[in-house]
């Protein structure tokens, strides 16, 4: 009997033997079967096999009718896996109905949900963003979303009924390292990366398992990574960078989390703190931190530095001394994140060498330092700007500093001598624009007094490494004492070669001119002697002016000998006074007169009778009396001969003696007062002349702060001057 009707829009199906119940669900499809296992020629186990084998068949609602006899057997058979409700005999038709009702309502739920469940399913698949292939056991594609077609370029059609790893991965890798082949053998989740053109994805195979156990297909899903490959390859690049920056660099680093956890160290770092490799590979940080502190001789202000910096974000940089004499620097500067600090890292480098280093460049200093203050000598040195890099004592001493460090960063401008700062710096800026040095050149130099005292200054190139001229190095010796008794000593030999002169100058007088007028006077005498009564009166008296006048020559002569000779002994007293200029020069002018009558020379003179000067009288007049006699001697007859004076207007009286005489070339006057020079000659009637006159009055003069002078031209005749000052001073 078949009986079918519609019931709220699902289909009831009721068949009477399996086969036809087999032929029912082929056509109809229905949604609720009926089975009643009552019926003879019900196949219960054929028609298990069928709706079991049979996926088609999953979403029908089994009713199924039957007695304890047939249950039981059915139950044997495994028929009960296929049913949804038992119902045992009898059966009424109203149960009957109303079990089917429920069903449909039960049915209705479910479509409710699954449809709801679709759309939602549907939707989502679609838009997530990673590539979802939906596979049967086999492998094959069932369906796709959205993002699987766009990153393979192949619509869903396509795709759909593909063996996935044949079209994504397998191209590129060996069956074996197929995710999907894997997955099937190992029945977990497997994954991949895939190149996919210029990006890289994830491959991830979820199986997915029936509920008796067997699977029943997969989900393979592909996860763009490029960005995250990107990231991970720099990654990767920078932990090799800082791997190889860490391993090369002569200094241990040690990386510590806020905590103060290890999170890395290098092999310096073992290697400085002779860490043995089986405590750094046991990662025990207590340990590794204890048999740090160990080796220091101050391990509690280290533990509490540390502590203080664990959440600081500043720099620290200090030193460590360890208990086998060794140092080391450390410097450490936080991790930071978020302004915040996660961590620091602690660098170690050994400097024992170092230390030492100074150590002995210090000692080096302070030897070469105590040497350099040691020497009597100044010595300095300058950079390329003439400023002062350093000195000693001495120099700084000089420049008005009681310590060297004083002067660094200072220029001759700013030191007492800044007259002679120009001076300096010009010598300064030769040396190093040549790379010659200056060698013992003598300098002048202000003292912090206002002294000035003269330095012996050496200066050469300061050179680098490179042959590069950075500055000066100077040094200078006080020669202030040396050469002023070198000076004196040049005076003094000066005066000794006068001196010698002079001697020489008196003696060659004693030998020819004191000579000559006694021959004539002593031959005059032996004339008289042998041949007087033979003569006459006349020539009696010819030959007694000639005895006179060889006389008079021969004391004037005598008595300039005599007062130059008591003048360079000092023996002549110096008695300067207030004198009347007038009467002076009335005397000389008379003592001379007759002389120069005798010759037919003319003497005039005009002084005002209201000058005066301040000078020693005997030497003033010794002075007009040479003058004169000197002009009378050099002046031919009917010349003339004048005295003159004037005052000026710096408290002094010129004196002018000027004659007609012969005159003198310019080499004559320049001579005229050296005594090492012979300048005398014969006057105008052969008159002796030494020249010694002219040299006692210029001597008188100065000896009287005045000054002397002559002018002179050859036939014009000569002017002598002299200053006087008129009042005493």
């Amino acid at each position: 009997i078949f009986l079918a009707f519609k019931k709220a829009n699902y289909t009831l199906v009721s068949a009477t033997s399996g086969a036809k119940c087999l032929k029912m669900l082929h056509q109809e499809k229905p949604d609720i079967l009926l089975l009643d296992l009552r019926l003879p020629d019900m196949n219960g186990k054929d028609l298990a096999k069928t709706i079991k084998s049979n996926p088609e068949f999953s979403s029908i609602y089994i009713i199924l009718i039957s007695d304890f006899e047939t249950h039981s057997k059915n139950i044997a058979e495994g028929l009960e896996l296929c049913a949804d409700e038992y119902i045992a005999s009898p059966v009424e038709r109203r149960e009957l109905l109303a079990r089917v009702e429920i069903a449909c309502r039960i049915i209705q739920a479910e479509r409710e949900v699954e449809d709801s469940f679709t759309f939602n399913w549907e939707t989502t698949f679609d838009a997530i963003g990673d590539a979802i292939f939906l596979l049967d056991d086999k492998g094959t594609i069932t369906q796709v979303n959205k993002s699987a077609t766009t990153i393979l370029n192949k619509t869903q059609e396509e795709l759909t009924g593909q063996i996935c790893h044949e079209i994504v991965h397998c191209c590129n890798n060996p069956i074996d390292g197929c995710p999907f082949v894997r997955m099937k053998v190992s029945k977990k989740r497997e994954s991949m990366f895939l190149p996919v053109g210029d990006k890289w994805f994830e491959v991830v195979v979820h199986p997915i398992f029936h509920h008796d156990g067997y699977l029943k297909g997969a989900v393979h899903v592909m996860t763009e990574i490029t960005q995250r490959k990107k990231t991970e390859e720099d990654l990767r690049e920078s932990e090799i960078k800082l791997n190889v920056i860490l391993q090369s660099t002569a200094d241990g680093i040690l990386a510590v989390d806020s905590n103060g956890k290890v999170i890395k160290t290098n092999q310096r770092f073992a290697e400085l703190w002779r860490i043995p490799q089986a405590l750094i590979d046991s990662g025990d940080d207590h340990a590794l931190i204890s048999f740090v502190l160990d080796q220091l001789t101050n391990p509690d202000e280290f533990i509490s530095k540390v502590q203080k910096l664990y959440h600081s974000t500043d720099e620290d940089l200090d030193h460590l001394q360890f208990k086998d004499g060794r140092t080391f620097e450390r410097f450490s500067t936080p991790m930071v994140m978020d302004a915040s600090s996660i961590g620091r890292v602690w660098s170690f480098r050994d400097i024992t060498e170092r230390r030492q280093a100074e150590e002995a460049l210090r000692a080096s200093q302070q030897l070469i330092e105590g040497i350099i203050n040691a020497i009597p000598v100044r010595i300095f040195w300058k950079d390329k700007n003439l400023v002062y890099l350093g000195c000693n004592k001495i120099f700084a001493n000089d420049a008005g500093f009681s310590d060297p460090k004083d002067l660094i960063g200072k220029d001759d401008f700013q030191m007492g001598w800044r007259k002679e700062a120009e001076l300096y710096r010009s010598g300064d800026r030769q040396v190093m624009e040549s790379g010659i040095p200056i060698l013992l050149n003598d300098e002048p130099q202000t003292t912090p007094e206002g002294n000035t005292i003269i330095l012996l200054t050496n200066k050469i190139p300061l050179k680098n490494a490179k042959g590069d001229i950075y500055g000066i190095l100077g040094t200078s010796m006080n020669i202030t004492d040396r050469k002023q008794a070198e000076e004196e000593t040049k005076k003094r030999n000066e005066e000794l070669l006068k001196i010698n002169t002079e001697k020489d100058k008196f003696f060659s007088i004693i030998a020819h001119d004191l000579r000559s007028p006694f021959n004539s006077f002593l031959g005059l005498t032996q004339i008289m002697a042998e041949e007087l009564t033979s003569l006459t009166m006349a020539q009696v008296q010819d030959l007694a002016v000639s005895m006179k006048n060889s006389a008079t020559n021969l004391y004037s002569l005598l008595e300039n000998l005599l007062k130059w000779s008591q003048m360079k002994r000092g023996m002549i007293p110096f008695v300067p006074e207030v004198l009347q200029l007038q009467s002076i020069v009335n005397e000389s002018v008379d003592s001379a007169f007759e002389t120069a009558k005798n010759k037919g020379i003319d003497i005039s003179y005009a002084i005002a009778d209201n000058i005066m000067v301040f000078a020693d009288n005997l030497m003033l007049q010794t002075v007009f009396r040479n003058l004169l006699s000197n002009a009378i001697k050099f002046t031919l007859p009917g010349g003339k001969i004048n005295v003159s004076a004037k005052t000026g207007d710096n408290k002094s009286v010129e004196i002018l003696v000027s004659d007609t005489g012969i005159g003198m070339s310019q080499s004559m006057v320049d001579n005229l007062f050296k005594l090492d020079v012979k300048t005398g000659r014969k006057g105008t009637d052969g008159e002796p002349s030494t020249g010694l006159g002219l040299i006692l009055c210029k001597e008188f003069i100065e000896k009287n702060g005045g000054t002397f002078w002559v002018e002179s031209e050859i036939s014009k005749g000569s002017t002598f001057f002299f200053k006087l000052p008129y009042q005493k001073s």
